[in-house]
């Protein structure tokens, strides 16, 4: 074998050694098809919901993929600019949930982009400080040997958002599930102090098990134990606000429907308002919709969540346990500008 045919062997090993790893990612990749309503078996009440909510589905299973497929955080940066701006935080929702696994795979250290967890939450945390860490309880719900690593990496007064989306991956794959609640993420972790989180990302989760209808998912909710309630309501008021797309009669209707929890509902749309407005891409419907769910302007919606939040140079927070304490403090202060 000449030098030069040596040379080219060489070369073509190194490049399939380097090549191998992030082709083995591709095992965790996830179909488009897991969005599909008669896959999952939630029916919609016209054909414009299903459509806007499987989009939703598949955008974040984009973002996954993407994450999965890459081996460079400018690739999964260029891609979220391209899907339509409304839908971007549930793209990095996606690609945050995608590299979390992606880090707690054998080969993670030898793709050329270790990490990718951290590196995603550092580049997007100005304009997504909520989306991605909720990505990461959908991990966390996948990867169980990865689960004290990624909650010990996350900002512990954000991270009870990790256990929101650990809720919401629970019941969007197994909706059965919703009724157990937060029991299995409090044994997997000892104990963990969390399980409201957990049932306001259930919550969100309803907006899409029930095919987007209102009156199945405050069905839903009405049937779980009434201690569970207000937070699976803050849920769906965050859901309805944030995926946008329903009426002005379908978000009165949440209202009502909601009786003594729509202070809840109302807690939940002020959130999701203010996600939007940090990663700049709040719609007008998206007003709207805080605003019904409110009974506030917006722009007082969003100073009231604001001033509300603890000032984190302030207050301890060294555990979860603080952490969840704190935040539960935060909602509980926005909800009380809320008289409906």
């Amino acid at each position: 074998m000449t030098y030069s045919n040596s040379a080219s062997v060489m070369s073509y090993f190194y490049n399939l050694m380097g090549e191998l790893p992030q082709k083995c990612n591709r095992v965790a990749l996830l179909s488009e098809q897991e969005a599909n309503f008669r896959k999952r078996g939630f029916k919609a009440p016209n054909a414009d919901r299903q459509a806007l909510l499987e989009t939703i589905g598949v955008t974040f299973i984009q973002g996954y993929n993407e994450a999965l497929n890459t081996s460079q955080l400018e690739s999964i940066l260029v891609f979220e600019r391209r899907i339509k701006r409304s839908h971007q935080g549930f793209f990095l929702e996606g690609a945050a949930m995608g590299c979390a696994v992606a880090d707690g795979l054998p080969w993670s250290k030898l793709t050329g982009f270790a990490n990718r967890f951290s590196t995603l939450l550092q580049a997007t945390s100005e304009r997504h400080p909520y989306l991605t860490i909720v990505g990461a309880g959908w991990a966390m719900a996948r990867i169980p040997w990865r689960r004290s690593a990624i909650l010990s990496s996350l900002d512990q007064f954000l991270a009870p958002l990790a256990f929101d989306g650990w809720g919401f991956h629970d019941t969007y794959f197994r909706p059965s599930r919703l009724k157990q609640g937060a029991a299995g993420a409090v044994r997997s972790l000892g104990g963990n102090p969390a399980a409201r989180s957990w049932d306001q990302g259930a919550g969100r989760a309803l907006w899409f098990t029930s095919g987007g209808s209102v009156e199945r998912a405050c069905n839903e909710i009405y049937s779980q134990a009434p201690e569970r309630q207000a937070d699976l309501f803050a849920g769906l008021g965050l859901a309805m606000t944030y995926a946008s797309g329903a009426t002005k009669i379908e978000l009165q209707s949440l209202r009502s429907l909601s009786g003594a929890h729509s202070k809840d509902v109302a807690q939940g749309s002020a959130f999701a308002l203010e996600a939007h407005e940090c990663a700049g891409t709040a719609s007008t419907e998206v007003r709207k919709a805080c605003q019904i769910l409110t009974g506030k302007d917006p722009r007082d919606v969003i100073r009231i969540v604001n001033e509300a939040r603890p000032n984190q140079r302030t207050i301890a927070v060294v555990s979860l346990a603080n952490g969840q304490e704190n935040y539960e403090q935060w909602r509980s202060d926005v909800r009380a500008n809320f008289v409906l």
